[in-house]
């Protein structure tokens, strides 16, 4: 009956000084913004979460890759009516000049 009382007696221990250095560390890790390096790790977080702000900020306006795909496909569509258009014209330009050096021709005869 002794060894149970002892090992007992060495379990509550070893639970006591585990309950002892839990408390230590989260006492100490409820501090570490008192420091000097805890005070410089919150400033340097603070500085880091205006930037990203900033940034947001700056790049919500911009293009998405559906905007600048939907844009080149526009572009190409006018691309091609512009060549349809210049193909008109160069006809058009063609036909008057037929009928410019026919009359040309009707009235130097």
């Amino acid at each position: 009956m002794t060894i149970d009382v002892n090992l007992a007696v060495v379990a509550v221990i070893i639970s006591a000084l585990a309950a002892i250095a839990a408390w230590l560390t989260y006492s100490r890790a409820g501090d570490w913004r008192q420091t000097d390096s805890g005070k410089e790790t919150t400033t340097k977080l603070a500085a880091h979460a205006e930037r990203l702000t900033k940034l947001e900020t700056r790049f919500e306006g911009l293009a998405t890759k559906a905007d600048v795909e939907r844009v080149e496909g526009k572009v190409n569509t006018l691309e091609a009516h512009v060549e349809g258009i210049q193909i008109r014209l160069d006809n058009v330009g063609a036909g008057v000049e037929r009928i410019e050096q026919f009359l040309m021709d009707a009235s130097q005869a």
